[in-house]
């Protein structure tokens, strides 16, 4: 009996330390505690660097490097010393050497690092006849547990002031927002609670998120839209991967009005995705994404490795769904080739027919990187062509919780359907702290079925339905230049500048200068 119990808490103890180890072995894995993986599905190679604001970049897609930290915690008012020397940081040229909070802890089982840093920060943009300024301030808070938790947020609250009427037309300006006597008020979250190895990432969060690699913006999820709530969730088996994502929209009215009672419906996006890559050479992918509503989750679009087309026949066709497939290639290290294809809708009898509701779009690029002009491995130099063909009508529907939108925005291709775009981009550093961004693009689109805000209801109805075309460019022909350039200074350590032209001509041409200082302290 002895002998039994002596056996039975061996047991107990070898099991507490094969635990104990297997949690430190997690804890030590050589990973970033990044929210995405350089090779998942939500964050493509190839994305377009090109912006008018600091705050206008995706925070999803950052991740803040915390870098050795003494135990305890560390702030700027422990002292006189400490006091002078984070003034003196605030106005010095290189890295950063203090923050407004850092606290640090380890121990032999867990490590934690966390900062707080406050920012604030103006954009202005001057147009031909009006002008407008934007200030705000805010926290980022980043925290890691071990090397694969991560606890991540940026908050910012602000107000437009100047010209009130073209500041309601600000790129920034994609959800909440109130107007008041001389100023326009606004806030966002971005934040997310992540644990990420080798082999699984599992988040949940407030954000955006692209799919597919593109400069001028994702034909199947783009992230020219506001932040939001989220489930996602990637698997990584050898050389497949499966990537999931639930989020909860807000609806839009399909007559680009408010909802007559304020009573928003309930509205909901689900992608699923499976990939294959072959060595560091090719990799192939398909998915599909959803948007339904005026119900609860539907655990249907819980199961990331079923055919949801099937699923959504199923319960009566009233949901909208999208199937896109794509593929990239790299020749070389430096070279990228990518493909995607989205389908939103296709009679197969018309594949190449004109009508209206084969509802489709197809995106290819070539991207360069150019290392031997590098001063940094952060961003080396590229530049990138693209086309992108987008059949009319597709990303229409006839029910607001069911639009392919978000708050206000399209969450399919941003400059609309009946179009195509050819767009070349260049990133260029003219030094180690300064950047210079530029893309141009051509774009040339029919009015007929271009905006996903239009009700293909109020268009078709009956045998309209089966019977009515749509041809490429069908409606007033818009033809539109447009040139963006904009150059960020990054030198000082807690200072950063970023000023840019914007040029479109169609046909005649109107001119934005833009222009934004942001603290990061």
């Amino acid at each position: 009996m002895k002998n039994f119990k002596r056996l039975y808490y061996m047991r107990i103890r070898i099991g507490q330390t094969a635990g104990f180890t297997l949690l430190i072995c997690l804890m030590a894995m050589p990973l970033t505690a990044q929210l995405l993986a350089p090779d998942s599905a939500f964050n493509p190679v190839v994305r377009s660097r090109v912006t008018s604001g600091f705050l206008i970049d995706n925070d999803s897609y950052y991740d803040v490097e915390l870098g050795d930290m003494p135990a305890g915690l560390d702030h700027p008012f422990s002292g006189i010393g400490k006091f002078g020397n984070a003034v003196i940081d605030f106005f010095r040229i290189g890295e950063p050497r203090q923050h407004m909070l850092d606290y640090a802890f380890a121990d032999t089982i867990i490590a934690f690092k966390s900062r707080l840093n406050v920012i604030a920060g103006y954009d202005h943009r001057i147009e031909e006849e009006d002008s407008y300024g934007f200030w705000y301030k805010g926290f980022r808070f980043n925290s890691k547990l071990g090397e694969s938790f991560r606890l991540r947020a940026l908050w910012w609250n602000g107000g437009f002031y100047g010209d009130l009427d073209a500041a309601a037309d600000a790129p920034l300006i994609d959800g909440w927002h109130t107007h008041k006597k001389n100023t326009i008020q606004m806030d966002n979250l971005n934040a997310d609670i992540s644990f990420r190895n080798r082999y699984l990432t599992a988040a949940l969060g407030r954000g955006k998120f692209r799919v597919g690699d593109n400069i001028s913006g994702s034909i199947i999820l783009n992230d020219h839209a506001n932040d939001f709530g989220y489930l996602l969730s990637e698997g990584k088996i050898g050389a497949f991967t499966l990537s999931f994502m639930h989020g909860s929209l807000m609806a839009d009215s399909t007559r680009n009005v408010k909802l007559a009672d304020e009573s928003f419906s309930d509205k909901y996006i689900a992608i699923h995705q499976i990939s294959y890559r072959h060595k560091d050479l090719w990799q192939i992918f398909g998915g599909e994404s959803i948007i339904y509503g005026n119900r609860s989750i539907d655990v249907n679009y819980l199961l990331p490795h079923t055919f949801w087309r099937v699923t959504e026949h199923n319960q009566g066709d009233r949901d909208n769904v999208m199937i896109y497939a794509g593929a990239t290639y790299d020749p070389h290290r430096n070279a990228r080739i990518y493909l995607t294809a989205a389908l939103d809708e296709l009679r197969y009898a018309e594949l190449f027919g004109n009508w209206w509701g084969n509802k489709w779009a197809v995106q290819s690029g070539v991207a360069l990187d150019l290392p031997a002009l590098s001063f940094t491995e952060n961003l080396p130099p590229r530049l990138t062509l693209e086309l992108t063909a987008v059949r009319p009508w597709t990303y229409t529907h006839y029910m607001n919780h069911t639009m392919y939108s978000h708050d206000g925005r399209p969450l399919g291709y941003p400059k609309g359907s009946n179009l195509m775009d050819i767009s070349l981009e260049a990133n260029l550093p003219v030094a180690s702290f300064l950047y210079l961004d530029s893309i141009v693009s051509y774009t040339k689109q029919g009015s007929y079925g271009s905006s996903w805000q239009l009700n293909y209801g109020d268009w078709f109805s009956g045998a309209q339905i089966d019977n009515a075309t749509a041809d490429w460019f069908e409606g007033e022909i818009s033809q539109t230049w447009r040139l963006i350039s904009t150059i960020r200074f990054s030198a000082m350590a807690h200072n950063a500048f970023i000023i840019g032209h914007d040029t479109r001509w169609d046909p005649s041409p109107r001119h934005h200068i833009v222009a934004g200082w942001q603290l990061s302290y």
